[in-house]
């Protein structure tokens, strides 16, 4: 049978439509469905669209008047091979699949079906997490690679590198109030307030010695391999080229959408403010400054060159991914979906867990 997911959902527009309506709402796909009465009657295609002129614009043109309507279509349980006449026969850039009563249920895209029948079908972006087990894979709907464990174990581990870090540093603050005049651990342990004083900088110098620390664990983790692995896969995958070792050795092993991003561009807002007191100062710095600086972190902090045994391992994560979205590449998740599957609810949970074991701990210590 034909792989469902093949099946693109497109516009459908009123027979009487007027042409902004119709540029409206063509899309990406090129591809718009003509109906009337609730019945499908025509097609428009973007090629039509072109060959108007400048002198055509005045004529008043609808939808109607612009559609074809002897193209061919199929029904959704039509077997996938014999879709190969319409790639031999016709010239169309989509062919309609037609539900019950006529209805317009989406288009095979004639250019997908060249990319299904190549193998080379793939997802215009793709998103990931390092874990503990592996890299993390999706595309908002599919999901391959480290499972949802994985994603719980980073952040229990997230939580873990942040208590060391703190405990280490409340440590060394502890030691140097005990042998120097310098109340270091009372400042650490007490927010600035009101007027900002000369010792507020030690208060921001501890904050920042934690980070450091926080950042070392997650440098020196595996964590920071896979992280580097995650980024040269999907990077070879958006960029089309083939998922094998010599070529995603050759990747960048940073990327614009990574998460990093988003958290330098919350913290440099955080400091400046605290700093500045200007919201808006705040603001314009780190949306100028945001994306370089997350690369720079990226780049030296966050991610690792990772070894042969990371990359094969994601890889491995990356060519799943792709097998099931030539299975199904066009599904319409819902909005819970694209956020459950993104990873965090699973990362905030294992997060939340090791906190609540540790308050539990101390309450029982006390």
């Amino acid at each position: 049978m034909m792989p469902p997911g093949l099946i693109k959902q497109i516009e459908v527009v009123d027979a009487g439509a007027d042409l902004p309506t119709i540029l409206e709402k063509m899309g990406r796909t090129g591809v718009l469905g003509v109906a009337e009465n609730g019945k499908l009657v025509g097609m428009l295609w973007m090629e039509r669209l072109n060959t108007l002129r400048l002198s055509d614009l005045a004529q008043g043109f609808t939808a109607r008047d612009l559609m074809t309507t002897d193209f061919p279509f199929i029904n959704a349980d039509t077997p996938w091979d014999l879709l190969i006449p319409f790639l031999n026969n016709y010239s169309y850039p989509a062919i309609p699949v037609i539900g019950e009563e006529g209805r317009l249920m989406g288009v095979i895209l004639r250019r997908d079906l060249l990319r299904y029948f190549l193998g080379s079908l793939r997802p215009r972006s793709v998103g990931g997490m390092a874990t503990p087990l592996g890299v993390y894979l999706t595309t908002g709907f599919i999901q391959a690679g480290a499972k949802s464990i994985g994603l719980f174990l980073t952040g229990m581990v997230f939580a873990l590198f942040i208590l060391f870090a703190i405990h280490i540093t409340d440590g060394l603050a502890y030691l140097v109030q005990l042998y120097t005049p310098l109340p270091l651990y009372a400042i650490k342990n007490s927010p600035p307030i009101g007027s900002f004083t000369p010792l507020d900088i030690w208060y921001y110098l501890t904050g920042a010695f934690e980070l450091g620390l926080f950042l070392l664990f997650l440098r020196v983790s595996p964590l920071s391999s896979y992280h580097g692995a995650e980024h040269k896969v999907v990077n070879t995958i958006e960029r089309g080229e083939p998922l094998e070792l010599e070529i995603v050795r050759r990747m960048p092993k940073e990327h614009p959408r990574c998460g990093t991003n988003l958290a330098v561009l919350l913290l440099l807002t955080f400091l400046i403010y605290q700093i500045s007191n200007s919201v808006f100062l705040a603001l314009i710095v780190a949306l100028l400054s945001w994306r370089y600086l997350g690369m720079f972190v990226q780049r030296y902090i966050t991610t690792k060159e990772p070894s042969d045994a990371y990359l094969i391992s994601t890889i491995k994560a990356g060519k799943e991914l792709l097998q099931k979205f030539r299975e199904f590449p066009h599904p319409n998740p819902t909005l819970t979906q694209k956020i459950w599957n993104m990873g965090i609810i699973h990362v905030i949970a294992g997060y939340s867990l090791i906190l609540l074991i540790y308050q539990t701990v101390l309450q029982v210590m006390r």
